[in-house]
């Protein structure tokens, strides 16, 4: 799924999308050592800003979510508990409304952006968000979100299909994900699935993209050297398949990327270069405060 696709998404459903902040933190990720949350027809998965994660640093990144409310005549998403799947349609209620969702053969199905699922993963007593043209309570679905629990960190350790995952918490559970993952320790992995104690067996599951961000340093052809927050340095370097963005609705360029600029790269990492997939240009964070006594 393109970035302007999410973006296109986001809109439909009505989402404030932005980058900035723990984005991530707004997931419905729940701790290892804990049961998973009771979900609501409110805690429905949607995408978020274009970046995936927070906005300056490395770390694990993941979609961002957001909370629709529940549409009514004429909107254009609406989320709540799958009361029926059939083949061609759905029934689906929340906030005491009943709605009927019309499925076709260009509906599409996603756990989060660029996370595929299909018609099969419905079932009854899931949450979901439908994006689509209403009339009435009926729902022409362009896009159905299916919510199930995630987990997401670092792998420290790999056995077979199950992969032990520490939370930036550092607390840490397990993910099931079945066959041989190919998953080294050090990765960043998010899955989608249902709670087994402390285990999450897997539905859909994928490695995360390294990223970085910071305040670009200086630019040398398709390279910057970026400065993150802690003091150190990166080189991103992009190609012509690299995406650029400034915000959830505008496009930008490499030229925008400029000795002063703020951004934000996610990629592959390998000996201080990551190679991105996408960089992001940032608003230039607020400056701190001035000590006390000094003026302002």
């Amino acid at each position: 799924m393109s970035w302007q696709k999410i973006r296109a998404l986001a809109l439909a459903l009505g989402l404030a999308a932005g980058v900035g902040g723990s984005v991530v933190a707004a997931t419905a990720m729940v701790s290892a050592a804990s049961a998973p949350p009771a979900a609501t027809s409110q805690a429905v998965p949607a995408p978020g800003g274009p970046m995936p994660g927070g906005a300056w640093g490395r770390g694990p990144g993941g979609p961002g979510f957001g909370r629709p409310g529940i549409g009514g005549p004429g909107a254009r998403g609406i989320a709540g508990t799958l009361a029926s799947v059939g083949g061609n349609g759905l029934t689906l209620t929340g906030r005491g409304q009943t709605y009927t969702v019309d499925l076709g053969a260009t509906t599409a199905y996603d756990f989060a952006p660029g996370l595929a699922a299909s018609q099969s993963d419905l079932a009854t007593g899931e949450h979901v968000a439908v994006a689509g043209s209403t009339s009435g309570q009926t729902v022409t679905a362009t896009t159905v979100y299916i919510q199930l629990p995630a987990y997401q960190g670092t792998v420290t350790a790999v056995n077979g299909g199950t992969l032990t995952i520490r939370q930036p918490s550092g607390r840490t559970g397990t993910l099931d994900v079945s066959g041989t993952p190919g998953v080294t320790v050090g990765q960043q992995v998010q899955g989608f699935g249902t709670w087994q104690g402390d285990t999450l067996t897997a539905k859909a599951w994928r490695v995360l993209p390294d990223r970085a961000g910071g305040t670009v340093a200086s630019v040398s052809g398709d390279s910057a050297r970026v400065t993150e927050p802690d003091g150190s340095t990166v080189t991103v370097t992009w190609t012509s398949s690299t995406m650029f963005g400034a915000g959830p609705s505008r496009s930008a360029s490499a030229s925008a990327v400029v000795t002063g600029a703020h951004i934000q790269a996610e990629g592959q990492l390998s000996g201080g270069v990551l190679t991105a997939t996408h960089i992001e240009i940032l608003p230039a964070p607020p400056a701190p405060p001035a000590a006390p006594g000094t003026g302002a």
